[in-house]
């Protein structure tokens, strides 16, 4: 539990140990095989034949829509951005195109790994921004970048599930109208320990109006994301929040579908909001901004057709 001091700054107030009610955070119950870690373990693990009958089924999806990963890098510590690379080479939905934007990363490895993994895969394009804008900026690079008919959001040191962008184009391909798909998640610590699942209902207007429940992996139409303005400059922090609102506007809730599957591991380390607002000090700050200002309409709707 955190809370906003009246001076700006964000503070934790209460953290549930692990031994606390297991009713309260179902993934920490340490009784025998009812905790998140047996479930996986039992129904949500992808062993190497799994892997193997993945890829001949996304091979065999020769008509499925090009999908673009959007990545905005800046700076991420070489392992974690290797690995995320890697999550994506292991797609076993081989129509996919990486867009990455490096946001003008001081570190000059960086720049080092990502030229060499775009050498190695032609499906890899780069762009490496003059000076740092920030997150907006540099996922409108990477916008700039694709070619896709659908983007799918990716963070620099998470990672992809072997079948996410597999299950994306099953769904693509049932349901040709969706405008906006998005899956459940967890959280990965360091030691690639997943914990934390998000396990999210169908769309619910009321929800995403309180928290970004579509978050990741999140999946767009790409003409519907270039026509709405792309990512706004002034919601960095909550600008996939702010995107994803501006989608159910401008499409309504039919076009927008759940795919009930964990396909995205969220990192988290030091400076990830995956452990708390107050790793990222702009995040508070501009989503109290960002909610003052555009979120105003989309309230203002919503009372109305609570009326």
């Amino acid at each position: 539990m955190e809370c906003k001091r009246s001076d700006g700054r964000w503070v934790l107030l209460e953290e549930l140990p692990v031994a606390a009610p297991w009713i309260a955070w179902p993934w920490k119950q340490k009784v025998s095989g009812q905790d998140y870690e047996t479930w996986v373990h039992h129904y949500d693990t992808i062993h190497a034949d799994d892997l193997v009958k993945l890829r001949q089924t996304g091979a065999a999806l020769t008509d499925g829509p090009l999908i673009s990963v959007l990545l905005p890098v800046y700076n991420t510590p070489l392992r974690w951005l290797k690995r995320v690379i890697e999550t994506v080479l292991g797609q076993a939905y081989p129509k996919w195109e990486l867009c990455i934007a490096d946001d003008a990363s001081p570190d000059p490895q960086v720049r080092k790994t990502i030229e060499s993994y775009a050498a190695g895969d032609p499906r890899i394009k780069v762009v490496f921004r003059p000076s740092n804008g920030h997150i907006v900026a540099a996922t409108n690079s990477a916008l700039e970048l694709a070619t896709g008919s659908f983007v799918a959001l990716l963070d620099h040191d998470d990672e992809l599930r072997p079948h996410a962008l597999l299950e994306m184009a099953r769904e693509i391909m049932g349901n040709p109208e969706a405008a906006l798909i998005y899956s459940d998640e967890d959280h990965l610590d360091e030691a690639g320990v997943r914990y934390a699942p998000y396990f999210k209902p169908d769309f619910n207007y009321d929800l995403l109006l309180s928290q970004n429940c579509v978050c990741h992996l999140g999946v767009y139409r790409a003409d519907l994301v270039r026509q709405l303005g792309g990512f706004r400059a002034g919601t960095e922090g909550a600008q996939d929040w702010d995107l994803a609102l501006r989608v159910f506007e401008a499409v309504g809730r039919d076009r927008i579908h759940h795919i009930p599957k964990i396909l995205y591991h969220w990192r988290s380390i030091e400076g990830s909001t995956a452990r708390g607002v107050s790793e990222k000090s702009y995040a508070p700050a501009l989503e109290g901004k960002w909610l003052r200002t555009t979120c105003h309409e989309p309230i203002r709707r919503w009372r109305a057709w609570k009326r």
